[in-house]
């Protein structure tokens, strides 16, 4: 059986007591502190991380170009511990150190294409393809395949989606959603080369291909 001490029984009694008052008036959640903590937990023992771990990949992406040393001192860990954390969550895939434009500030338009694909395959080809072809992902519903797709103005998106799903055999419906604003960084590779573009609308991309240079 283990003891408290006296003090650190009434300075843990004192911590109680003004939380359930604080949380009588409104001020803290206890279910949701509660729930709070057990979601870090779940995320931490899903990644793989504990908390200074989290707070290494915080630092990194508000500041990817803050050196080991850097980080250490704010962890208040040595620069050797830091460059080993750093190391294991990318083995993991945890962490990936990745160049790309940022879609938030690139002077390019995006949507999201929603498509119904009897094949997959085939579509994941166009998007390989396609420099203007962000991402694609598989999905479940009414619709199997996301993409997103960039162009510099959204007469040019319409353009590549017309060309590349609305008249595919394997697609049996197409949706389009314009993304009219994205609220935090995104950086993700974009795929520059367009002289290497193969479809006929492969004239229109390199005339707007300045745009990105400016």
């Amino acid at each position: 059986m283990t003891f408290l001490s006296t003090d650190r029984f009434i300075y843990d009694f004192f911590i109680y007591l003004y939380i359930a008052i604080i949380s009588l008036y409104g001020g803290i959640d206890i279910e949701r502190l509660r729930f709070g903590e057990e979601q870090k937990k779940m995320m931490n023992d899903v990644l793989s991380m504990d908390e200074i771990d989290r707070q290494i990949v915080q630092l990194i992406q508000k500041r990817p170009d803050l050196t080991h040393t850097e980080i250490a001192e704010h962890v208040n860990r040595s620069q050797p511990t830091v460059g080993m954390r750093i190391k294991k969550m990318e083995q993991l895939g945890v962490l990936k150190f990745q160049a790309g434009i940022n879609l938030r500030t690139a002077p390019l338009n995006f949507a999201l294409c929603e498509l119904d694909v009897r094949n997959p395959n085939k579509v994941l080809e166009i998007v390989n393809n396609c420099p203007f072809m962000v991402n694609s992902f598989n999905t479940d519903g009414d619709t199997n395949v996301l993409i997103m797709v960039a162009g510099f103005n959204l007469k040019q998106i319409d353009k590549i989606v017309n060309y590349h799903f609305r008249n595919h055999p394997d697609i049996k419906k197409v949706k389009m959603r314009v993304i009219t604003g994205i609220m935090k960084d995104f950086v993700v590779p974009i795929n520059l080369n367009f002289d290497k573009c193969v479809c006929l609308l492969k004239d229109e991309c390199l005339s707007h291909s300045h745009l990105l240079e400016e």
